[in-house]
């Protein structure tokens, strides 16, 4: 089961990388639940310290990857795939 999901995870990455997400224009909120998914199944939990509020940007996304800490690779890999599924393809 858990390399079935990792090989779907991957076919999504494969077309993901073909998909300019700003194109389909997706908010930020919803590219944040992108990237949150992505580094907890591909890094684990936010290992790195928050940046300062001048640098509003970076400070969403990693409020955003460490609001999944704890949650295993196997389940941010699901998440992820659900996104893809909910925002992209019912595009």
């Amino acid at each position: 089961m858990e390399q079935e999901k990792e090989k779907e995870f991957k076919e999504v990455l494969n077309i993901l990388s073909t998909v300019d997400l700003e194109t389909i224009g997706l908010p930020d909120t919803i590219k944040l639940e992108f990237y949150k998914y992505y580094k907890q199944a591909t890094f684990g939990d936010c290992n790195t310290q928050r940046p300062t509020f001048l640098y509003f940007k970076e400070c969403a996304k990693w409020d955003a990857w460490n609001s999944v800490k704890n949650m295993s690779k196997y389940d941010a890999m699901d998440k992820y795939i659900n996104c893809y599924k909910s925002y992209i393809l019912m595009q």
